[in-house]
């Protein structure tokens, strides 16, 4: 199976406002756009409030949900998808409505090969060792092949929402 993995802890700034995808990419070159928090979606605020349109504007590349929790957004390569509990990875429409997404347009600062085969526990100490610094948030994009994988998604919740 080949793959492209979007992986990352995405927390912080936003970005300028949206008027031409290269003008927004140029100027948010290292700049996270964000919609909500994640303190927010943990206490049940499922509606969506922003439209994938507007999310992908700020970004190629990213994690994020949808409305009423219905799936997860994967974005990698500037190609948004949804992951729903059967596990099938479905196109973005761009009307469709999130509560939270983090993105970014990526653009490497390293790049590195591992030419060894190894466990996701390998996997995660090795990339750790090559980072900077534990107290910063980074964006990784791993491509490869594997021989499984795993995804976790939820069905859309119905209200009265319940909190994470």
């Amino acid at each position: 199976m080949r793959l492209i993995f979007a992986t990352g802890v995405l927390l912080g700034a936003s970005c300028f406002p949206a008027t031409a995808q290269d003008s927004i990419k140029n100027q948010c070159a290292d700049v996270l756009y964000q919609v909500s928090t994640i303190s927010r979606l943990l206490d049940g605020g499922y509606d969506g409030v922003s439209s994938y349109r507007e999310v992908m504007a700020r970004g190629d590349f990213g994690l994020g949900t949808f409305d009423r929790l219905d799936g997860e957004m994967i974005a990698v390569d500037g190609e948004f998808y949804q992951v729903k509990p059967d596990g099938i990875a479905y196109p973005v429409a761009e009307d469709m409505l999130t509560p939270f997404a983090a993105v970014t347009f990526f653009e490497p600062d390293e790049n590195f090969r591992i030419d060894i085969q190894m466990d996701c526990d390998a996997l995660q100490e090795t990339i750790k060792s090559r980072l900077p610094s534990d107290e910063l948030l980074y964006a990784i994009k791993i491509s490869g092949e594997f021989s499984s994988l795993t995804t976790r998604s939820v069905p859309a919740q119905e209200k009265p929402f319940k909190p994470l």
